[in-house]
């Protein structure tokens, strides 16, 4: 059984085309990490290059963007092309189905908020006001009366 089912960013904006038959394709490339890192502590990410037709094709163009989150299913193809007589193959994902995990809105305001946060020196803050999160996660104050333990 030829299935192949993952979750990951897009890479690039989809690239879609109109054949002369009228039919659509769509490439572009989804990140999926491995969920774990290697010997240098760098998370392990594959780019698979995909392809999509018809009206998967125009659906991931009109709504896909760099960045957003998508599950896709499909199967592992394998093709070949001469070029410059020499044959090359290529492994890919043709693309059966996708689904938008998050919106283009929520992808924007990820880019704008991480833009707003960026520090171009890379130098922590002298007042120790630095956090990890401050560009993902609103900090919470609670008074350690209320825990629970």
């Amino acid at each position: 059984m030829n299935r192949f089912t993952g979750v990951g960013r897009l890479v690039q904006q989809p690239i879609v085309k109109e054949l002369k038959s009228g039919l659509s394709v769509a490439n572009f490339k989804v990140a999926i990490r491995r969920g774990y890192k290697d010997k240098t502590g760098k998370e392990v990410t594959d780019y698979l290059p995909c392809i999509a037709w018809r009206k998967t094709a125009e659906y991931i163009g009109k709504y896909g963007s760099k960045g957003v989150l998508v599950s896709i299913e499909g199967r592992n193809e394998t093709r070949s092309y001469k070029k410059n007589d020499q044959t090359i193959s290529v492994m890919e994902i043709n693309v059966e189905t996708i689904k938008l995990l998050e919106s283009k809105e929520v992808v924007e305001a990820r880019r704008q908020r991480q833009a707003e946060n960026a520090n171009p020196t890379g130098e922590l803050p002298e007042d120790g006001s630095y956090s990890a999160f401050e560009s993902e996660y609103e900090s919470i104050i609670v008074d350690p009366s209320e825990l629970p333990f």
